[in-house]
């Protein structure tokens, strides 16, 4: 007669075996979680330098075909006689925050395309802020063609005062 006893069962997984795969997956999200971040903070950016070169260009050829600037607009609002011209994600809150904003003779410029962060000033905004700048400009948020302004971020087209503008036209259409 056979002993059924010292029979042992081999098949499934220990609990032993089961926790150390739980532990590496777990230690796999924890390094994967910063890195996705990291990625869609990038993607965020780099719409956002996207966004203000397309809304920047749109404004220029606003310019060359009237020979003036719209007039400055609240943040969030389309400015005047833009609606052909601009593209309509203008309307959307911008990839890294807050409202888009036309600045027309603000801020000692004559003409900027900005980002209008209201109370949204944290470390993660100014981070953003500084790699646009670096991406569009030379890194330095206090000038160049980049830089802040009161409550938000603002990329220059037109300096104004004979500074030139950023397509190399005076500002005056020509």
């Amino acid at each position: 007669m056979k002993d059924f006893t010292t029979t042992k069962l081999t098949s499934g997984f220990s609990l032993l075996e089961i926790m150390v795969t739980v532990a590496i997956i777990g230690m796999l999200a924890t390094l994967a979680v910063p890195a996705i971040r990291e990625a869609t903070q990038n993607a965020q950016v780099m719409r956002t330098v996207s966004d203000m070169r397309q809304y920047s260009s749109a404004i220029s050829t606003y310019n060359l075909a009237n020979g003036e600037y719209p007039e400055d607009k609240t943040p969030g609002e389309m400015p005047e006689g833009m609606e052909e011209i601009m593209p309509p994600q203008w309307l959307a809150a911008a990839p890294v925050g807050g409202s888009w904003d036309w600045d027309y003779e603000q801020f000692g410029t004559k003409a900027a395309v900005s980002i209008y962060a209201d109370n949204a000033l944290t470390p993660k905004t100014i981070y953003s802020w500084y790699r646009i700048d670096k991406t569009l400009d030379d890194g330095f948020l206090g000038a160049g063609l980049v830089r802040i302004r009161p409550g938000g971020l603002m990329f220059v087209i037109d300096e104004g005062s004979g500074g030139g503008s950023i397509f190399g036209s005076n500002g005056t259409g020509g």
